[in-house]
């Protein structure tokens, strides 16, 4: 297209305006909303970061930023606009044993930093449970993960940005140079700024994991486990989930429907070295299960890569490709049980339909230190999470659910985790959300995105 033809020129990168590319960034892991762009951008350095965003802004165009595009609500999707595909970004830039930093694109997925530094016994803090979506993507949103009690999310675990702010001006920000860029660009899903380049932290590990297979009946007994084990710190890596046994058909408030009894399985894992003596009786004394299930020794690396298996198995079933109207809740304590006491009496077990999980986790809030990363006012905290995957047919009846499930949970004191299925429909919506934060949200975008053409369409501003 000729209104591209500047822009070509200026870019090292690739400008795509073909169907096949334009249709292949219509659509994001949620696959309920497809949205098709003008053109897309294939960057190749940071400069065609800021040379897209000073056309879109002259062209008075918007831009959208995908990575892995693992988000369910068409977060990442752009309607006409420019789509900036950051993938293809993806080499490791620099390496420092000693301060153990890593300097990374933000188009390399996780799992080429766990692999770029394994070799030096050094691994991310966090990672989530899935390695291939993109450092530049999870530091957007937070990055939750098995290690967050203790860590905090992974956009915590960073020591330097690269960002192309919505002005097109590059910037180097860290905790003191440019703080306060620093601090707008994580956990605001591009809203002021693009993350182009990033410095992570690393940590040393030992070579070994040791997982406590552990099967709860209550929720409310893990829950007071948990918060016992994090603040003592007895385990490296806490996740647990929901897991029904299905018992048939009820009449339930008219309606004849399936329901189950739940069950709570939960990994506790210590991290060790070969031939270590660990105290067994020690880590899981008094603690409140209602099976020891099993117990294993793996190496660490394979407990990194631990959900391979199962998202293979979401692939071959279909699951993978269904539609996945993802809801996850983080809640107070002292709200927690008595939301999944009603959310899971009136869940069916086939609403996980071809697939998916129910996720239950806890952390603690102090972990985190990220001021726009929004969470609920309690020094402990449950994550609930519906990630079921359906067929089309299935949409018109789940999604109801869905947000009543969220709403409810909102009522209890909650705060949504803004990469899956929101229903916010209004400014209000978001001034609720981000509380005493969302002065904040307006002086930045005003600041740093002042045409607002940065992702446009999710957060409300007006």
């Amino acid at each position: 297209m000729a209104l591209y033809d500047d822009l070509r020129r200026k870019l090292q990168g690739d400008l795509l305006t073909d169907e096949d590319s334009l249709r292949e960034r219509s659509r994001d892991f949620g696959n309920m909303i497809e949205r098709k762009p003008g053109a897309v951008v294939r960057p190749a350095s940071p400069k065609d970061f800021a040379e897209t965003i000073r056309f879109a802004r002259a062209q008075g165009l918007t831009v959208h930023s995908r990575g892995g595009a693992h988000t369910q609500s068409g977060q990442t999707l752009s309607d006409g606009g420019l789509v900036i595909d950051s993938t293809g970004m993806d080499r490791v830039l620099e390496f420092n044993e000693k301060e153990r930093t890593i300097k990374v694109q933000a188009g390399l997925r996780w799992r080429g930093v766990v692999e770029a530094v394994k070799s030096h016994h050094l691994a991310p803090p966090v990672l989530t449970n899935n390695n291939n979506v993109t450092v530049g993507g999870t530091l957007s949103m937070a990055g939750i993960g098995v290690a967050s009690y203790r860590y905090g999310v992974q956009a915590d675990n960073v020591e330097e940005l690269t960002v192309v702010l919505g002005t097109g001006d590059i910037v180097t920000c860290s905790r003191t140079e440019n703080s306060e860029v620093f601090d707008a660009v994580r956990s605001t899903l591009g809203q002021f700024g693009l993350i182009v380049e990033a410095k992570l932290r690393l940590r040393p590990h030992k070579p070994n994991v040791k997982m406590y297979f552990l099967l709860y009946d209550s929720q409310r007994a893990y829950m007071e486990d948990a918060q016992r084990v994090m603040d003592e710190g007895r385990f490296d890596f806490i996740e647990s989930f929901c897991a029904p046994v299905p018992m048939g058909f009820r009449h339930l408030e008219g309606e004849i429907r399936g329901f189950g009894r739940w069950f709570f399985p939960v990994h506790f894992t210590v991290e060790c070295g070969p031939g270590e003596l660990v105290d067994d009786q020690k880590l899981l004394g008094g603690l409140h299960y209602y099976q020891h299930v099993y117990t294993e020794e793996r190496p660490i690396h394979a407990f990194f890569y631990r959900m391979d298996r199962l998202f293979e198995l979401w692939r071959l079933s279909g699951y993978w490709n269904g539609a996945h109207p993802w809801m996850e809740t983080m809640l107070p304590y002292d709200t927690a049980g008595d939301y999944m006491d009603l959310v899971l009496d009136r869940f069916p077990p086939q609403g996980l339909m071809g697939g998916g999980h129910v996720l239950f986790w806890a952390a603690r809030r102090k972990a985190s230190s990220v001021p726009l990363f929004i969470t609920p006012e309690s020094e402990h905290i449950v994550g609930f999470g519906i990630l079921p995957g359906l067929p089309d047919w299935a949409l018109e009846q789940a999604l109801p659910n869905l947000h009543l499930a969220s709403d409810l949970s909102l009522q209890m004191g909650a705060k949504r985790y803004l990469s899956g299925l929101i229903n916010f429909s209004s400014v209000e919506d978001w001034k609720t959300h981000y509380g005493d934060r969302w002065e904040t949200m307006l002086r930045l975008k005003q600041s740093y995105d002042p045409d607002r053409l940065l992702n446009p369409g999710f957060i409300q501003y007006e």
